[in-house]
């Protein structure tokens, strides 16, 4: 009974830590750390003439944030980038920065291209050019598409995203402002209400950088499912705990 009791004010002090740190932030949305197994991960953006510059900086901005919840510095993820319009822009490889560091400094130096919407042409491009050993693909890693838009594709999207599906590559499809819920759904890789989201403008984007991260995370978990031990769980409790203290006093200081 001790055990359980010890685990409630646990966790009663995570919460009241990290409210107290998230009142002294500002931040809305807290970035979720993806400490589970390898994967190779493509960012798939959208940079039509629709987008604009601006709104392409906030989603750079939301990129930068999602990047910081991957383990990339230990080699576990790798992260590359195209953008699309009518045309594709590889901007870099998986093999390409291999350090958080370089990661953000890259995300940060994308230039906005302009032109129309071709989902489906780039979901063929990164099919083909992407996910290969060159590129820095590995074997027996899960591959990711994260793919960002704003508005419908001009050409067909439904056999490209079941080509890309069928190759086993996982995909998180992200609307924003005029995007199709229903094209969003074709794309995106089953269950749909992990893999889908829509956001009402580019103002609110930043808002889903955690859920997108976390369901991100489990789609590529390795972690074996063993049964739960109470005492192991209520250890690991501490690890958080004192993370948050450690923020609190930087942010006091």
């Amino acid at each position: 009974m001790d055990q359980f009791v010890w685990c409630f004010f646990l966790l009663v002090s995570i919460t009241i830590i990290n409210v107290n740190v998230s009142a002294q932030s500002g931040s809305g949305d807290p970035n979720v750390m993806c400490d589970t197994g390898e994967a190779d991960i493509v960012f798939l953006v959208d940079g039509s003439g629709s987008v604009g510059p601006t709104n392409f900086g906030l989603v750079l901005d939301f990129l930068d944030n999602l990047t910081m919840g991957f383990m990339v510095d230990d080699g576990r993820i790798r992260v590359g980038f195209v953008q699309f319009s009518n045309t594709q822009t590889v901007e870099w490889d998986l093999n390409t920065h291999m350090t958080e560091a370089a990661l953000l400094n890259a995300i940060s130096s994308v230039p906005y291209r302009s032109g129309g919407t071709q989902i489906g042409a780039a979901l063929n491009f990164v099919l083909a050019n992407s996910f290969t050993p060159a590129a820095g693909d590995r074997d027996d890693v899960p591959n990711v598409i994260v793919l960002v838009t704003d508005g419908i594709s001009g050409d067909d999207v439904t056999q490209p995203a079941l080509d890309v599906k069928a190759a086993g590559i996982e995909v998180f499809a992200i609307g924003v402002a005029n995007a199709d819920e229903d094209e969003l759904r074709t794309i995106a890789s089953p269950p749909l209400d992990t893999h889908v989201f829509n956001v009402a403008d580019f103002g609110e984007i930043s808002n889903i950088v955690g859920n997108v991260t976390s369901n991100i995370c489990d789609a590529v978990d390795d972690t074996p499912d063993i049964e739960d031990d109470p005492e192991e769980e209520c250890e690991d409790l501490t690890a958080p705990i004192v993370k948050l203290m450690s923020l609190k006093r930087r942010s006091q200081a």
